[in-house]
């Protein structure tokens, strides 16, 4: 038996990189999945994201290893568009287990550096983005989701930029993120996505 067979894996971020390859690994292990991204590029940073190619070839990937899975292209800043995925997989899954809130961005600077549309860029993705696909799923599974609850809510933030005194972004977001889940006591899933490593 693998590690996640029946649950599914809700991946922000998924089109490519650690999202990309955190989604194939769950998928490996047995896991449906749910693959949300931006899958456009967004006026800051001005660096590549994903795209809509890279999300159907994930989808063929995990297909390819026997797994069922979802593609959602859509901004985590846009709460409706992510209340639709998450509800549209629960519709056509039955639930979800697993939320990994890999979505986010990075810049290297210091804080003094960024502009004030680039800070709030972060906030809004880093922070505000795995705020709103946790709200998602609470909304539909409030009982589920305490601490006491068979199936509570893990919840990974994928996002890693550093910790350095040039990723101001990385530090606000984690620390923020930090204290939000332990204001609604939320499960904090540390333990990393299947696979090597």
């Amino acid at each position: 038996m693998k590690r996640f067979d029946g649950r599914v894996a809700f991946v922000t971020g998924a089109a490519h990189g650690q999202g990309r390859a955190a989604a194939v690994a769950f998928a490996g292990e047995g896991a449906h999945v749910a693959a949300f991204d931006v899958a456009r590029p967004l006026a800051y940073p001005g660096y590549t994201m994903g795209s809509a190619g890279e999300l159907a070839s994930l989808r063929a990937e995990c297909e390819a290893l026997g797994s069922t899975c979802l593609t959602f292209e859509g901004d985590v800043r846009d709460g409706a568009a992510v209340a639709a995925a998450v509800e549209d997989t629960v519709a056509r899954l039955g639930a979800v287990d697993v939320l990994f809130n890999n979505a986010g961005i990075c810049a290297y600077g210091l804080a003094h550096e960024l502009t004030e549309a680039a800070w709030d860029a972060m906030i809004d993705i880093n922070l505000k983005g795995v705020w709103m696909v946790a709200r998602a799923y609470v909304k539909l599974f409030p009982r589920e989701n305490d601490l006491g609850g068979d199936r509570g809510l893990r919840l990974r933030q994928g996002v890693d930029g550093g910790s350095g005194p040039r990723h101001p972004d990385h530090r606000a977001g984690a620390g923020g993120l930090r204290h939000h889940r332990r204001g609604e006591g939320v499960r904090q899933g540390e333990d990393r996505p299947p696979g090597p490593g």
